[in-house]
């Protein structure tokens, strides 16, 4: 038999919502998906560029962060951004997010949580 709510109790859904909200920490290996049917974003405790944003499209170039580069080398990553403490991926629309996260996340967990910011620098050239 299906419970229903007390219809005498008070609905307070704001505070339930900001309660279940305080005690969910969000896990920076589970990425965020949906408002970009191509794009995951893995939020981490610390910040992964030191100011501004940088993003990378080319795998050939000279790229000044390590994660970033094993992260494009990745067949079916497309593009990397990293603002503040977010690491971003934009992928192919050829490929599923389910052959991609597991090294995504596996690239974020070893060189990007627990290491120094990159320096945002003006690109050379």
């Amino acid at each position: 038999m299906r419970a229903f709510p007390d219809p005498m109790r008070p609905l307070n859904l704001a505070a339930e919502i900001g309660e279940a909200m305080a005690n969910k920490q969000q896990d920076p290996l589970e990425p965020q998906l949906g408002y970009h049917p191509f794009r995951a974003v893995y939020q981490l405790p610390h910040p992964v560029i030191d100011q501004g944003c940088r993003t990378f499209d080319n795998p050939e170039s000279k790229v000044p962060h390590p994660g970033v580069a094993s992260l494009l080398a990745v067949p079916g990553v497309n593009i990397v951004s990293l603002q503040h403490n977010r690491v971003s991926v934009l992928r192919d629309s050829e490929c599923p997010w389910d052959s991609l996260l597991p090294t995504c996340s596996s690239v974020v967990r070893t060189q990007f949580l627990n290491q120094d910011p990159l320096i945002n620098q003006p690109e050379e050239g």
